[in-house]
């Protein structure tokens, strides 16, 4: 029998994209079945999220819903005999690189569950996963011209965070783990972002994607052609993934939804500002190793 990567998806659309990324770097260098657990995941999430990853060209096993309940069930046994220290331990590695996961071999089965929100991860994919995220749900025909003038303008996608901590039933989420509220990035980061575009490119054309498009027209004030994009919602996010990828360059939020529609964007040239902190929870320390080297750090 052929080893096994078993990956338990969890998250909003962006979480799912670094899980899948990191999962087929550890099954390509093993010469392992990627398998995909898109129900166990979902089952207690706050925000409702669902598997989205059935809108992109994902080669990987989808494991039935039963056989995902059998090996989660499995798993909690040896979970709870480690040790607290190691808890936090493996917790902490979920996110920065760690070169003990990237070395992961599967023998026969390898479940994985994280974050790794590091292309240190899939470098050596790069080329297939850029296959692999390609969008093969039906695109809509305002997307279809929305995109032809981006490409025409050279497009600055812009992204802006503001409801990171509310559920998508409207109560508050404090914060992993008890901890304190969730914070964005505020306006002086994109003004400062915005101006180091126009430095370098002489102009610019900016397109907006906010999860709160009211919030951003009535805040978000640029001295620059601005388009504000929210024809898709949440339920085809892929569309707006699809447009940030097709813009010439980039302003991110502490998100990954936004840092890869900056990564997918196929413009050898591009400038991509990122936030100092990416991530949204207080206290939480900055991702040294998150961003592609040829970003910029605002």
């Amino acid at each position: 029998m052929s080893a096994k990567v078993i990956l338990r998806l969890k998250g909003g659309l962006g979480n799912q994209l670094f899980q899948y990324a990191a999962a087929l770097g550890i099954a390509q260098r093993s010469g392992a079945l990627l398998c995909l657990d898109t129900y166990t995941g979902f089952e207690s999430d706050p925000f409702a999220r669902r598997f989205r990853l059935n809108h992109f060209d994902v080669h990987a096993d989808l494991l039935p819903e039963e056989e995902c309940r059998r090996k989660m069930a499995a798993s909690r046994i040896p979970r709870k005999l480690r040790s607290y220290r190691e808890r936090c331990v493996m917790q902490v590695l979920g996110r920065a690189f760690d070169p003990f996961t990237y070395r992961l071999r599967p023998r026969r089965e390898l479940v994985l569950e994280g974050y790794w929100q590091s292309e240190r991860y899939f470098l050596h994919v790069t080329e297939q996963l850029r296959r692999d995220l390609r969008v093969v749900a039906p695109i809509s025909s305002e997307t279809v011209r929305l995109a032809e003038r981006i490409r025409g303008e050279g497009g600055v996608a812009v992204h802006v965070r503001r409801l990171h901590g509310i559920s998508a039933h409207g109560a508050k989420v404090e914060g992993r783990y008890g901890g304190p509220p969730a914070h964005v990035s505020l306006t002086e980061y994109y003004r400062r972002s915005v101006d180091h575009v126009r430095r370098c490119r002489g102009s610019a054309s900016l397109f907006v994607f906010a999860d709160s498009p009211q919030w951003a027209r009535e805040n978000m004030h640029f001295d620059c052609p601005t388009t504000f994009v929210s024809h898709n919602g949440p339920d085809r996010d892929y569309e707006d993934l699809y447009l940030m990828a097709t813009c010439r360059d980039h302003v991110i939020a502490n998100s990954s939804f936004s840092w890869w529609g900056a990564w997918l964007g196929q413009i050898p040239d591009k400038i991509v500002c990122a936030p100092r902190n990416f991530s949204p929870y207080q206290g939480m320390r900055p991702l040294s190793d998150v961003y592609p080297s040829s970003w910029t750090v605002v």
